[in-house]
């Protein structure tokens, strides 16, 4: 056996690392359009989430005031339009307590009583919608999170 037994055909052989074939590109060019594509995905889904939750910011921000450390979320609308799904009016807050618990049911009330004043008085749309939800969620260490939902007819 020979050297040469072990040499592949010059067909075989792959191009040298320094000359590039027509269609290539370089790695420089595809780390750019990555960040490129990334930067357009990011400010996209921003966009989005801005016109979304924009006609509820005055609304969450006075929840945020009002409740300490609430984390807020605010949405409004109809789901399943083709269905004529009633428009509802979504608030899902964090408290501190079981909202299940008897021993709270008062102050689980006033907090939901306070909430539909707060919508009336700063949602400007707030006659255009025909249910008012509330869902009240607590963190427990190591746990699920327990949630309650209470809702209101407007109409």
């Amino acid at each position: 056996m020979t050297d040469d037994d072990f040499m592949p055909a010059p067909t075989e052989m792959p191009a040298p690392s320094g000359t590039a074939t027509p269609g290539d590109i370089s790695g420089r060019w595809v780390v750019i359009g990555l960040f490129l594509f990334g930067i357009v995905a990011v400010g996209t889904i921003w966009f989005y989430w801005k016109l979304h939750t924009a006609p509820f910011l005055p609304l969450q921000q006075a929840i945020a005031d009002t409740f300490d450390d609430s984390r807020p979320l605010v949405e409004g609308g109809q789901r399943k339009m083709n269905q004529n799904t009633p428009p509802t009016l979504r608030i899902v807050m964090k408290i501190e307590f079981n909202p299940f618990a008897e021993a709270e049911a008062q102050q689980v009330e006033s907090i939901i009583d306070r909430l539909h004043d707060l919508a009336r008085e700063h949602q400007p749309d707030f006659d255009t919608y025909d249910v008012f939800e509330v869902h009240l969620w607590q963190p427990v260490p190591e746990k699920e999170f327990v949630q309650r939902k209470f809702e209101r007819s407007l109409r």
